[in-house]
């Protein structure tokens, strides 16, 4: 239900009503403070309550679309009741928040209650400076013991005893994790902290002792008496005594190669080196191989055996040659690095890692057919690795490992990957215990919305989110019931794994393509059982409950049922674009009537209706052997200029509104709420309107994180035709917009933004339009009065809605757009004047001496002349850089410099020279962080500046807690982006490139999108504002709250400069003489005869030989090397021989003109613009 906003502030200690969030009812929620913003207790009816999994989605509003809050599952337990008690510890960036619990009360997977205490903003210090050694010496200075446990060999020896574990020790190691000294939760007491476990023998202490991670002070101590359990398991061998083939050299000479299977395995050693090329045989003086030795070679033996098995499996069960089907031989190196705990493919081998002191090397039998796998991916569907299509490709790999160690070693098979190296990489039994997804969206997913991919996040998860098939798969062959993260119950049969992997091997080697996701991958599974298996088999059935089981579509319906959805489907006008939304059961192919003469067949086709009417859809849906449904939806379409004109904001650019009057609604439409991570804009724009009106009859949007802030969710509304256009508010919640808004101009601009949080009902808006009762009253503005470009930009802001306009520059040219950009190639000071139109009739305005040109002078110039296939060199001096170019005015510099030179013979040419001037940039601002006190922040904070004329803002340098992308915004002074960029930051001090042109104005904000926290040093103390470059600009001050000019945050050594320069362009004549020292045609050879022109050229060039008789071949070639035009000439007589070479068609470049005649070859190059 739609709503209007209106703010209340109420406190309350306890609410007993019944709220409604979600698909849960709140019944009780209590705040054991007044300072705190999350509740302490929450409680939910027994007939709504969420799932255990549905934690974030119930804390999110609170935590206003902080998403990178979690939660560490710390302990859980069952009480004599039955109830399971969770308890999870609140974690940001990996790390845990010291203090921050929030318990779980549940039965039968329900949540009844919750409660603890947990922080609703983001730490601000998260600044790792020192290392774990150098806080480690900070913590034994404040011990400051005489001798510590890990000191003395007897303590050290009883503790390794203790704990059956050879590796344990008293020595602290210390970890990562945010406390506040006074134990709040405050974001601005929190400190992210080393935490070491400290043993001291003389004086007796132990200490958990917290380390500030960027200064070195001790921020809080714990006493205690504390102990750990470690297991480790060693594992000597990984799959006893079995056949291999091997390659004899010699009677007792023997090596790890065959040829038997493909073109060949071969296992080599890299003698823990990392050059492929200096690998060596494997090799034996017997055909029985035992060579086991301190080198471990006996885990060689298992690669080469596995490498065979997964060759045979393939093989036998798919009658595959080979990962490529075509024999490829699979090699494998071991033995790679030192301590390297991993294994790869590289796209042509296996190499395998020795492991370390806690792992084997990491040839087990299920790596080895996992690694292979990933070839088989490469050459089937090539899955791109990162996001969901990476995960896919993790997760056949995990597949086919798993399936080739039932194959080969079925008495020992299992469902976990690696075990044999002494741990688990994964459980696809169960994905969680190893925190990977059980279901798609799930616990432990890794969120693709708004991720880019980096080793820090798995590549989005590639490794992560594979657990969401590997359970599918699991299920699929083992069977099996339960409830998922989306509280879904399920039951799967088994149908075998022998079965399973036949349809996953078919999906991945038929249908699926390089960037297919999870949809497509069920999508194409149940086709590949169709296809296997026939439709509405218990295959089919089995295969399509398991991916419901992991969160991936609809549960199994043994039976069509048609049905679909769409977007709002009635409106006042055409055209009227809908989507449909297939929401059938068991559908295979799809027929769509959309009752207007137009059909499809795809699943979710959009339509777009051109004419008025109302109009019935069918949808028809085939599912094989299931059988047939048909749904027929009547007048579902209904296009009347009687209806209330209705627009949706959807994603992106919307079609713009003609109509006078009409509801714009959010994408939630009438009755649902608008979505996440949404960005769209929408115009409207009745022709002949003077104003446009718009009255806001419901208004929800989330607040933004301050008072004055809107910087979450919010709506924009810009005053014209663009969002270029002057800005008339930003209104979210707490910043709520006037009941009615009138735009100065005949059209009204609306943007919608969301963030990836909290989702809210959106807004209706009602539009009226007013048309003009008078002749216009003419107005205009431009945007600089005094320019070396010659570039101005002309604003009409002319009343009463004209519609003709006429301008005159003052310098002969004329322009009949509303609002022209200009540009002056004289230079002087000129008058301007404007002429409006409507229909009661015209005004005129002049405005004089309101221009000043004054460009550069134009370069000097040397043109010059030469013989037939001798190099034309033109010249040109300025005070600047000199840019060439073949036109007059636009294109792009075919050279830069003082000197063009042309060394192939052509026509005569005229170039185009300017004198570009790139003035001095001058510094300003703080030139480092050497000043005062500081650390890391990550909120929304800016700079605020005033420039006071024309200027580009080149570069600055930040200081950065950690590589990625941020994004750099310049704001207005409502803090509307006007311009922005996004850069890849590396660690520590950067320098990012912005190049933003600011036009004079003030309280301007330099500051950083704050969605994911910035993550940038700041200075809280010492700075020395104004930070003035006289003439040009001032940063005045920072955004903070209090104390806003001893703040400084994150941009520091500004680099500004007026704009750039350019003077008018030159002309340079190139000649050829073709004639000078040549007494005969006849003397000249093919290369100096043959000319061909223009060059550069666009649609054609044209090929000439003064005198030649006989054939010539022409060819066009690529620079990639492939021919694109040929043409054959034949000349019986010794006359003049001239061709047309058709370009047309072609991208620009340069190419290569191939001309053979009886005799000789020649080779020219072509330039295509």
């Amino acid at each position: 239900m739609k709503y209007f906003y209106s703010l209340l502030a109420v406190v309350s200690l306890c609410l007993t009503s019944p709220l409604y969030s979600g698909n849960y009812d709140i019944i009780e929620k209590h705040y054991f403070s007044n300072d705190y913003v999350m509740p302490n207790y929450i409680a939910f009816s027994n007939e709504n309550s969420p799932s255990i999994s549905e934690l974030k989605e119930v804390l999110l509003p609170y935590w206003k679309g902080k998403n990178e809050f979690d939660f560490r599952l710390k302990d859980e337990f069952e009480d004599q009741q039955g109830q399971l008690h969770l308890k999870y510890v609140q974690t940001y960036k990996g790390y845990d928040i010291e203090l921050a619990e929030w318990i779980l009360h549940t039965e039968g997977g329900k949540v009844l209650s919750m409660n603890g205490k947990l922080t609703d903003a983001y730490p601000e210090a998260s600044e790792v400076v020192l290392s774990e050694n150098m806080a480690l010496e900070s913590a034994l200075d404040y011990v400051y013991a005489d001798i510590y446990k890990w000191q003395l060999k007897a303590e050290e020896d009883l503790l390794k005893e203790m704990m059956n574990d050879p590796d344990a020790s008293y020595f602290p190691e210390g970890e990562l994790m945010f406390i506040s000294e006074d134990l709040s939760l405050n974001s601005g007491a929190l400190r992210l902290c080393y935490k070491f476990n400290v043993y001291a023998h003389e004086p007796m202490s132990r200490q958990e002792i917290y380390v500030d991670a960027a200064n070195g002070e001790i921020v809080f101590t714990n006493n205690l008496i504390h102990t750990a359990d470690v297991p480790s398991t060693a594992v000597t061998g990984y799959s006893g005594q079995q056949p291999i083939t091997s390659d004899s050299i010699g009677s007792t000479s023997f090596r790890l190669r065959q040829t038997t299977y493909g073109n060949g395995i071969n296992t080599y050693d890299l003698n823990n080196g990392t050059n492929f090329g200096n690998a060596t045989d494997f090799t034996n003086t017997s055909k029985i191989w035992n060579i086991a030795n301190a080198q471990q070679n006996q885990y060689a033996l298992d690669a080469h055996w596995g490498a065979e098995q997964t060759y045979q499996y393939f093989n036998t069960q798919f009658s595959r040659n080979s990962i490529d089907n075509n024999g490829f031989a699979l090699n494998s190196y071991v033995h790679y690095s030192n301590n390297y705990v991993n294994a790869f493919w590289n796209g042509q081998q296996m190499t395998y890692g020795d492991g370390n002191s806690n792992v084997t090397p990491l040839t087990a039998l299920d790596i080895a057919g996992h690694e292979i796998a990933h070839g088989l991916t490469n050459f089937t569907a090539n899955l791109i690795y990162n996001r969901e299509s990476g995960a896919l490709n993790e997760s056949f790999s995990d597949i086919f490992g798993t399936a080739i160690e039932f194959y080969a070693r079925p008495n020992r098979a299992n469902w976990t990957m690696g075990e044999d190296i002494g741990f688990s990489l994964r459980n696809m039994a169960n994905p969680n215990q190893y925190n990977d997804p059980d279901t798609y969206g799930g616990t432990h997913w890794i969120n693709q919305v708004g991720c880019i991919p980096s080793q820090q996040n798995d590549l989005c998860g590639v490794h992560i989110n594979s657990g969401v098939q590997n359970f599918w798969f699991y299920l699929v062959a083992i069977g099996g019931t339960g409830t998922n993260d989306n509280n879904d119950s399920y039951s799967v049969n088994s149908i075998g794994i022998t079965k399973a992997a036949a349809i996953a091997y078919r999906n991945l080697t038929v249908y699926l393509g390089r960037s297919s996701d999870f949809q497509e991958a069920r999508f194409y599974a149940i086709k590949s059982a169709i296809d296997l298996y026939g439709a509405c088999s218990n295959e089919v059935a089995s295969v399509t409950r398991a991916w419901y089981a992991v969160g991936v579509g609809n549960d199994y319906v043994n039976a069509v049922v048609a049905n679909f959805s769409s977007t709002d489907t009635i409106s006042c006008q055409t055209p009227l674009t809908v989507s449909f939304f297939d929401e059938s059961v068991n559908g295979i192919s799809y027929d769509w009537d959309f009752g207007n003469g137009q059909s499809d067949t795809v699943r979710n086709p959009i339509q777009t209706y051109t004419t008025y009417g109302k109009f019935d859809v069918t949808l028809i849906v085939d599912g094989g052997n299931c059988g047939i449904d048909t749904i027929v939806k009547t007048a579902y379409v209904d296009i009347d200029t009687a209806n209330a004109c209705v627009a949706i904001l959807g994603n992106g650019s919307n079609p713009e509104q003609t109509e006078c009057t009409g509801k714009l609604l959010d994408s939630g439409g009438s009755n649902g709420d608008y979505s996440n991570n949404e960005f769209g804009w929408i115009t409207i724009n009745p022709p002949g309107a003077s104003s446009v009106s718009i009255t806001f009859s419901s208004f929800d949007v989330e607040a933004g994180s301050s008072s004055n802030l809107c910087d979450y969710d919010f709506v924009e509304v810009f005053d014209g035709d663009s969002t270029t256009s002057a800005l008339i508010g930003k209104y979210c919640n707490n910043q709520p917009p006037p009941t009615t808004i009138t735009s100065t101009r005949g059209a009204i601009t609306i943007r919608f933004k969301s963030d990836g949080g909290l989702v809210r009902p959106g807004f209706v808006i009602d539009w009226t339009c007013n048309y003009p009762s008078a002749a216009p009253t003419a107005d205009f503005a431009f945007d600089v009065d005094s320019t070396c470009t010659g570039a101005v930009k002309f604003t009409d802001q002319s009343t009463q809605a004209p519609n003709g306009w006429l301008w005159d520059f003052g310098d002969g040219t004329t322009s009949n757009l509303r609002d022209p950009e200009h540009t002056y190639v004289l230079d002087g000071t000129y008058t301007v004047s404007l002429t409006t139109t409507n229909s009661f009739g015209t005004d005129s305005i002049t405005k004089s001496n309101i221009i000043f040109v004054d460009r550069p002078v134009g370069p000097s110039v040397n043109s010059d002349t030469a013989c037939l296939g001798q190099p034309v060199n033109l010249s040109a001096n300025g005070n600047g850089t000199l840019r060439w170019y073949t036109d007059e005015f636009g294109g792009f510099p075919v050279n830069t410099g003082a000197t063009l030179n042309l060394t192939q013979p052509a026509s005569d040419s005229v170039f185009w020279v300017e004198d570009y001037i790139r003035p001095a940039s001058q510094i300003t601002g703080e030139p480092n962080n050497n000043f005062g006190t500081g650390g890391n922040y990550n909120g929304d904070q800016y700079l605020v500046f005033d420039v006071f004329k024309t200027m580009i803002l080149t570069d600055v340098f930040v200081y950065a807690n950690g590589s990625g992308v941020r994004t750099i915004e310049l704001r207005d002074n409502n803090g509307v982006v006007l311009q922005a960029k996004s850069v890849f930051i590396a660690n520590g001090l950067f320098n990012v490139d912005l190049d933003f042109t600011i036009e004079p104005g003030t309280n301007y904000q330099l500051g950083v999108d704050a969605t994911n926290g910035p993550n940038l040093y700041r200075n809280s103390s010492g700075a020395s504002y104004p930070y003035t470059v006289p003439g040009m600009m001032s940063i005045k001050r920072s955004s903070a709250t209090s104390n806003p000019t001893g703040y400084y945050y994150f941009f520091y050594y500004w680099r500004v400069k007026e704009p750039d320069c350019v003077s008018p362009r030159v002309p340079v004549v190139a000649k050829w003489d073709s004639l000078c020292g040549i007494t005969s045609v006849s003397e000249l050879s093919l290369s100096e005869q043959i000319r061909f022109y223009p060059n550069p050229a666009k649609d054609a060039v044209t090929i000439e030989l003064p005198s030649h008789k006989g054939s010539l071949e022409v060819d066009l070639w690529s620079l990639e090397g492939k021919k694109v035009r040929d043409l054959y000439i034949s000349n019986s007589a010794n006359n003049n021989v001239k061709r047309n070479v058709d370009l047309s068609g072609l991208p620009a470049g340069l190419y290569f003109i191939k001309i053979t005649n009886q005799t000789e070859t020649v080779t020219k190059r072509l330039v295509i613009h």
